[in-house]
């Protein structure tokens, strides 16, 4: 009966997730690594999965930035799966779509109950939260709100996030700074343990004698 009920759990915040289609397939299995800092780093992220009653319980998150095609939307995949194994539950948002969720869900006006206060509120309720590619969306004023609000309730709730990012630190800093202010990524730093992903990007080109 107890399994059930986290089942349920873990199927609703699927539901709610905004993600790539393929993701639930990245497991730890099929990492491809390249170098030992790579091979250094999955060890790490086996460990924080093995252990996440601890992470849970300290609220121990994980920043992950670096060069495109390096593995980190990759690795937060695999410790988001790892641990509904476990039967933890697990909210991931690409950060581009969220915006684009909630900004049509404004302009269709279709329940009383916003769609952002749906997802805030899971926010607040699941166990890891993964926030996807932080930083390839152009913020407006609304937007910078929206990611504020998003980070800040996590914050509040005292549980992990894991965040993957193609900025490095100079980059962050600009890109949340919100009225000459770092507040956002202030809290990001509190709560979470950075990874650099510093290696060359693992995508090839295609090759095809189409052009000759």
């Amino acid at each position: 009966m107890r399994r059930d009920r986290i089942k349920l759990k873990i199927s609703r915040y699927k539901k709610l997730s905004i993600i790539d289609r393929d993701s639930g397939s990245n497991i730890f299995e099929k990492a491809k690594i390249v170098c030992d800092k790579e091979n250094d780093f999955i060890e790490k992220f086996k460990k924080y999965s093995e252990r996440f009653k601890k992470a849970l319980e300290s609220n121990i998150g994980i920043l992950m930035s670096g060069f495109p095609g390096t593995g980190k939307t990759f690795y937060a995949n695999c410790i988001a799966n790892d641990i509904q194994e476990r039967g933890y539950t697990v909210l991931s948002f690409n950060l581009s779509g969220y915006l684009r969720k909630i900004q049509e869900d404004y302009a269709n006006k279709r329940d009383f109950i916003s769609e952002e206060e749906k997802l805030l509120q899971a926010v607040k309720e699941v166990d890891l939260l993964v926030i996807d590619d932080l930083g390839s969306e152009k913020l407006s004023d609304w937007g910078m709100e929206k990611v504020y609000n998003l980070i800040d309730e996590r914050y509040k709730a005292n549980k992990p996030i894991i965040i993957t990012t193609n900025l490095d630190k100079g980059g962050l800093e600009e890109h949340l700074m919100i009225n000459g202010a770092d507040k956002l990524l202030d809290r990001i730093r509190a709560i979470t343990t950075p990874f650099i992903f510093d290696w060359d990007s693992r995508r090839k080109r295609k090759e095809t004698d189409i052009w000759d």
